[in-house]
C-alpha cells in the first residue's frame, strides 16, 4: 500500500522538506514518519531532540542503521555525550561507516543537542580531516536539520576546516602535526591516525 504524508506534517514542514520525505521508498517514508510522529513534530520538534540513533534514520535513510554492532555504538556515544564515559575507542574493519556515523554524523547531532561545544577531529592528513568538517557543516546548512534543530553556523566562518557556530561552539579539523594550540575541545576525535598506504 502507498504510505501517504498526513495533512498535520503537511502544514508544519517546509517545502524542501516534505519534497525529501517525498523522495523516500515507501518502507524508509513510513519509518521515518513514525519517528516525527515520536518527536511530536507539530510544533515541538525544536525543543525536542531525537536520539542519535533516530536522527541517522531520519538524516541519511540511504543507509541501514539498525546492525548490533551500530547499536553498540549508540550507547557507547551516548555515555560519552552525557558524562558517564570519557573515552571512547571504536575498531572496525575498513567501509563499516565509523567515519561517517562517528567523525561525521555525531558531531553535527552533538552541536544541534548542544551548540556551544567545541569538537576538534584530527586525522593522519590534513585534507581527510578538512573532508570531514566539510560533510558534518553541509549536514548542519541542511535545512532539514535546520526544521530539527536550532544550532546555527557563524555565517563569517565558511572554512570546511574551522567553522563556528552562533553558540560559540564549532568543529576544528586537523591533520597529524598541525597546531591546535590555544584551541580547548569538548569532544576529541581521532580518525585514521596512520595511512594505511
Amino acid at each position: 500500500f502507498p504510505v501517504t504524508i498526513p495533512r498535520s506534517f503537511c502544514k508544519q514542514l517546509d517545502n524542501q522538506t516534505l519534497d525529501y520525505l517525498r523522495s523516500l521508498p515507501s518502507t524508509k517514508l513510513q519509518e521515518a514518519l513514525e519517528i516525527l510522529h515520536q518527536m511530536q513534530i507539530s510544533g515541538l520538534v525544536r525543543r525536542n531532540v531525537p536520539e542519535f540513533r533516530e536522527w541517522l534514520r531520519i538524516a541519511s535513510p540511504e543507509w541501514e542503521w539498525g546492525f548490533a554492532y551500530q547499536e553498540k555504538i549508540y550507547e557507547e556515544l551516548d555515555l560519552l555525550v552525557s558524562g558517564k564515559n570519557r573515552r571512547l575507542m571504536i575498531f572496525m574493519p575498513p567501509r563499516h561507516g565509523k567515519s561517517e556515523l562517528a567523525t561525521i554524523k555525531f558531531p553535527a547531532w552533538t552541536l544541534g543537542k548542544m551548540p556551544n561545544l567545541p569538537i576538534i577531529v584530527s586525522s593522519y592528513s590534513q585534507q581527510l580531516a578538512e573532508d570531514f568538517g566539510l560533510k558534518a557543516r553541509d549536514l548542519m546548512n541542511n535545512e532539514y536539520y535546520q526544521t530539527i534543530f536550532e544550532t546555527r553556523r557563524q555565517e563569517d566562518t565558511r572554512a570546511k576546516g574551522k567553522w563556528l557556530t552562533q553558540e560559540g561552539g564549532g568543529y576544528t579539523a586537523t591533520g597529524v602535526g598541525g597546531s591546535v594550540t590555544g584551541r580547548g575541545f569538548k569532544i576529541g576525535i581521532i580518525d585514521d591516525l596512520t595511512s594505511l598506504s
